[in-house]
């Protein structure tokens, strides 16, 4: 498998993988738009497949929280909505893995728009247009 083994989130969360797992249940390709669809429609197979992934993306992000001490989880990103067809998968994994300090957040999931892209991209030309050493201006900054 070229993506992730058995267990690894990568075999949870990679798109190529969910359609996998949902196909070879279906004895026919799909598309992820295909399973998250079939998912909304309450597909019992569909729909395990989408709560797993949503169920290991909390894990992951409980994980990361326990151990850097966030205060807020924000989870965002291409295809983040296959949490919103299984926001209790995602709770549940989240609360199964976190720690004491972090059990009783709750993941937010923010879903990025086009405007949110484009504030990145300019970021990243910005940055790679005018690439000095940042610590000196904001040190300078600090000084004025």
């Amino acid at each position: 498998m070229p993506e992730g083994h058995r267990g690894c989130l990568t075999s949870y969360v990679a798109p190529s993988l969910i359609v996998a797992a949902a196909s070879v249940g279906r004895s026919r390709p799909l598309t992820i738009d295909d399973v998250l669809e079939l998912a909304r429609r309450g597909d019992p197979l569909a729909l395990k497949v989408v709560q797993e992934a949503a169920y290991a993306i909390g894990h992951a992000a409980a994980e990361i929280a326990s151990t850097t001490f966030v205060d807020a989880v924000i989870l965002s990103g291409e295809g983040i909505h296959l949490c919103d067809l299984a926001e209790e998968a995602l709770i549940r994994g989240f609360q199964q893995y976190a720690s004491a300090g972090t059990a009783q957040q709750r993941p937010l999931v923010r879903p990025m728009d086009f405007f949110e892209w484009a504030r990145g991209a300019a970021v990243t030309a910005i940055h790679a247009e005018f690439p000095g050493d940042r610590r000196r201006s904001d040190d300078a900054s600090r000084q004025r």
